[in-house]
């Protein structure tokens, strides 16, 4: 279950592929929007290793977080949630957050991306993660410029005396809706190479990290020598896009992903037309399929180098026409 329960945030990376989405009429999710989704997706029935994640816009904006988080936990005990931050938020709430055993994905970007204030309040939370006993968490950050220097990331993995920070989702800025934010419309390997960069810069500060990929974008053309040292050690390192976000928003939507709600007939308008989750996949997958075929797109995923196609990615095939 991924909520975005709400869309508000407070930066404005140039990278995000929420678009304008996080700019209009704010809308968030209620206690009862929450509960009805726990008995749609069944979650007091689903494995307890599966999380529950709530997204944003930045979800520690939602005046009703911890009311939510407690409900979630109220529906199945035990329940891992994820909570993607920016950890702008005030110390008592992070402080809240770590008492419900909240599992955090910390995402870390360029300081000239934050205000005074902001990266004020993300140092303050940062010493108070430090000081927290047996709390571990997750970090993500994203490569959207080739010449991008990353000496910010590898600092904030320096100052992680305590090794708290297990693991870091390294993603390549994806399109996003209405394409307005930044992200590698060029087919190159230069790429493949960058993140093959950064990854290697960040287990020279931690050898003992564990990275994990996120959208394919572009990956498909990482040099196979790349690609080899890469996929021992980047978990869901995908090279196609075989499944759908589904990310439910706060007026019950869903789509493959923030790329393809431009596309017609990607976003279904609200999931309680449909009898469960897996029903949900089934119906996106087939629109995915049935919208390759118009577009003639031809993909061997068993033979292909990587190299010389047009990506993975079905919002950007429907631009370049397939």
């Amino acid at each position: 279950m991924v909520l975005v329960i709400i869309n508000s945030c407070n930066r404005d990376c140039p990278f995000c592929f929420e678009g304008e989405f996080r700019h209009g009429p704010q809308q968030r999710m209620s206690l009862a929007d929450v509960e009805a989704l726990c008995r749609f997706f069944r979650i007091a029935e689903s494995s307890t290793d599966e999380a529950v994640s709530l997204l944003g816009g930045e979800p520690t904006l939602h005046p009703e977080l911890l009311d939510i988080i407690d409900l979630i936990g109220d529906h199945c005990p035990g329940k891992r949630i994820l909570l993607l931050t920016n950890l702008t938020c005030e110390r008592e709430l992070l402080a809240e957050l770590l008492m419900r055993r909240v599992s955090l994905l910390v995402n870390i970007v360029e300081p000239a991306l934050n205000t005074p204030a902001q990266q004020a309040a993300i140092d303050d939370n940062l010493a108070l993660l430090s000081e927290a006993p047996n709390i571990v968490y997750s970090a993500a950050t994203t490569i959207h410029a080739l010449d991008q220097d990353f000496g910010f990331f590898y600092e904030f993995l320096r100052r992680d005396r305590l090794r708290q920070v297990y693991n870091v989702r390294l993603g390549l800025s994806a399109p996003g809706f209405q394409f307005g934010n930044e992200f590698a419309r060029e087919m190159t390997s230069a790429w493949g190479e960058k993140y093959l960069e950064v990854a290697r810069g960040i287990h020279r500060v931690n050898p003992m990290i564990g990275l994990s990929g996120e959208c394919p974008v572009n990956l498909c053309q990482v040099a196979p020598e790349a690609y080899a040292e890469l996929v021992p050690h980047v978990a869901f390192l995908k090279s196609v896009c075989a499944e759908p976000n589904l990310d439910i928003l706060p007026d019950f939507s869903t789509h493959w992903c923030f790329g393809t709600r431009h596309l017609p007939g990607m976003v279904i308008d609200n999931i309680f037309d449909y009898p469960n989750e897996a029903a949900l996949r089934a119906e996106l997958n087939r629109r995915r399929v049935d919208l390759l075929r118009q577009m003639g797109v031809r993909c061997d995923h068993a033979t292909c180098d990587r190299l010389g196609c047009h990506g993975p990615c079905l919002a950007l095939n429907a631009v370049l026409g397939g």
